[in-house]
């Protein structure tokens, strides 16, 4: 099962996840990874089309990283015809999706050691999907990882944040969880 309105493909090993055009975005970070870092930036403005799961993008710290994903961004921006500034780059390497069906939307998670993607094709405002992911990561066991959530709008549904926080909660309860570092600590992106 899909999630209509996104596309999955691959730079090398790297994993990309393509809306079909502008898609609404938020997340909840944890931690100053570089590829963190790029995607909290680039998320600020509450709109993406595209997300890369780099599993090298750890590997580099400093400038050399931050170079590292901002040349992931880039690459994967030039074969999509899109903007670097529309790409987020989260590390680890891509884990098999779960997808979920609701009465007239889907949404799917996918997953990294140290970040997950969730997908729908729902309509919902960047502050909708903000408040919907902080609601579900308070509700799971979740650990060190941060979350990004894109919805591509693209079904008839628009259910509301507690409908979407349902959803997130039960998708990220059926991912394996890492062993925690340290105490979860997310700082939220969306605009508003």
């Amino acid at each position: 099962m899909t999630v209509p309105g996104f596309t999955a493909g691959a730079l090398g090993d790297v994993a990309l996840l393509v809306a079909d055009g502008p898609a609404t975005a938020a997340g909840a970070f944890s931690g100053d990874a570089n590829a963190v870092l790029w995607t909290r930036q680039v998320t600020h403005d509450g709109v993406l089309r595209a997300v890369a799961l780099d599993p090298h993008a750890g590997d580099r710290t400093g400038p050399a990283g931050f170079q590292h994903v901002h040349t992931v961004a880039e690459q994967a921006a030039e074969r999509l015809g899109i903007g670097a500034i529309d790409v987020a780059v989260l590390p680890g390497p891509a884990l098999p999706p779960v997808t979920r069906a609701y009465a007239g939307w889907r949404v799917a998670a996918h997953a990294t050691d140290h970040a997950v993607v969730l997908l729908t094709d729902a309509s919902a405002s960047a502050s909708d999907l903000a408040a919907a992911l902080a609601e579900a990561l308070d509700s799971v066991p979740w650990a060190e990882r941060s979350a990004l959530v894109l919805a591509g709008g693209v079904s008839q549904g628009a259910p509301g944040v507690p409908e979407l926080a349902t959803a997130f909660a039960d998708l990220l309860d059926s991912l394996p969880v890492p062993t925690p570092t340290s105490a979860p600590t997310h700082e939220s992106t969306f605009h508003v």
